[in-house]
């Protein structure tokens, strides 16, 4: 209900969002479309990714257009954060409804690791990682990889998250907006989110 009144203070209604997505609340993807033209519209945007909601990529790039340079970015990154929204997105590029240029590298990236040869046909030939950070990121997947992570405590996880990654990253309203926002990241995806 807080989430869905427009009269409610955008902060409350931004910490209802957060908590109906971290309970991945069946009821929300639905309702995600009728927030998109409120102040709330790119963190509705970002919790589509949080959803294999079949409707999520047409909602999202029938808008596109519209959009301002901010929330296009978002909807990139939101689409590349499934393989059924990135295909999606790859259709809408090759159709000229998404312009190469919208994809950032990071993305391009992963979206190439996701769909291969498919994404690469429309987009082109995706320079690869550095060998300097092929290397870090195989280092940090085998220090996740080593430890027993059904043993994590999320708590110590988000104050190493505001320690380390807060500087340069926003999740949840909080942090720099340096890097890319990680609110709506496929963070349960280890090779997307350490690329």
């Amino acid at each position: 209900a807080t989430l869905m009144d427009a009269k409610a203070p955008i902060e409350d209604r931004k910490l209802a969002l957060a908590g109906l997505v971290a309970q991945k609340n069946a009821k929300l993807p639905s309702k995600l479309a009728l927030l998109l033209e409120q102040p709330i519209g790119v963190d509705a945007i970002r919790a589509y990714s949080a959803f294999d909601f079949k409707g999520a990529p047409k909602v999202l790039l029938s808008r596109y257009p519209k959009l301002s340079s901010e929330e296009k970015s978002v909807v990139i990154e939101t689409l590349a954060s499934r393989k059924p929204y990135a295909r999606a997105l790859v259709a809408a590029m090759g159709k000229g409804k998404v312009s190469k240029g919208d994809i950032p590298t990071y993305v391009a990236r992963n979206l190439q690791a996701m769909l291969g040869q498919s994404f690469e046909k429309v987009y082109g030939k995706v320079q690869p990682v550095s060998a300097d950070k092929d290397k870090l990121i195989a280092k940090y997947k085998d220090m996740v990889l080593a430890s027993d992570i059904s043993k994590a405590d999320a708590s110590k996880g988000r104050m190493i998250y505001q320690r380390s990654c807060g500087a340069c990253h926003i999740m949840y309203g909080e942090g720099g907006k340096i890097g890319p926002e990680l609110t709506g990241s496929n963070r349960s995806d280890l090779d997307y989110f350490l690329l």
